[in-house]
């Protein structure tokens, strides 16, 4: 378990909770915000939310990407969320840089781990992150005679990131429900300021790494 600070604080118990907010060096006022907010959704006093719950109190609703994202920290998209689960599912989709929101998406559609995304796959993406709205050139043929590079007939990850820098609304729908999941919690300012510390620590802990535990010049270190 995780206490911080004094009074009624808020306890992860958790494992993989504790280890996020340990990560994120979140502060018992970032757990006391959270809990504040998870328990207005929780309007039954059970301790507990579904999915369409949790996204729909950040103005999204659940989706196959909202699965993914579940299954991607091992909990049952069809299940239950305690407040530990709460914890963990901000305190790593909100803290994603663009570009695991682009591998993320990618993994999303490459149902069969082959590094590439098929017809069917693709077909598949654009409904489904746009809920079938056209806001792409409706024909696979055509996206692929523009992003496939190598003419396998495939879209492989550096083509999917060609795919995104051109028709970004493709994967609007990703990098939205994370700005609504960070807006409608602690607020963005809060999750940029513990993203920037975390990144921080992370080039010092790399730094030391493959400099044999010596801290790294001052800039880094006071920046």
């Amino acid at each position: 378990a995780m206490y911080l600070g004094f009074g009624s604080d808020i306890v992860l118990r958790d494992r993989k909770a504790v280890e996020v907010a340990q990560a994120l060096d979140m502060r018992q006022f970032h757990l006391r915000v959270l809990k504040s907010k998870f328990d207005r959704v929780d309007i039954d006093g059970s301790g507990t939310l579904d999915a369409q719950e949790l996204f729909e109190s950040v103005g999204e609703s659940r989706s196959p990407l909202t699965d993914k994202l579940f299954e991607l920290l091992e909990l049952a998209p069809n299940g239950t969320v305690e407040f530990d689960d709460y914890v963990r599912i901000l305190g790593t989709f909100c803290m994603f840089t663009k570009e695991e929101i682009l591998r993320f998406c990618f993994r999303c559609f490459d149902h069969d781990d082959s590094g590439t995304i098929d017809e069917k796959e693709f077909c598949e993406l654009c409904k489904v992150v746009n809920n079938a709205s056209p806001m792409f050139p409706g024909n696979f043929a055509r996206a692929l005679d523009e992003f496939d590079v190598n003419e396998d007939g495939l879209i492989d990850y550096m083509e999917f990131v060609e795919l995104d820098r051109r028709y970004p609304l493709i994967l609007f729908p990703a990098f939205r429900l994370q700005d609504m999941m960070q807006k409608k919690t602690l607020g963005e300012s809060a999750w940029v300021g513990l993203s920037e510390k975390y990144y921080h620590n992370k080039q010092i802990e790399d730094y030391k790494a493959s400099h044999g535990g010596k801290l790294p010049p001052e800039p880094i270190v006071t920046r």
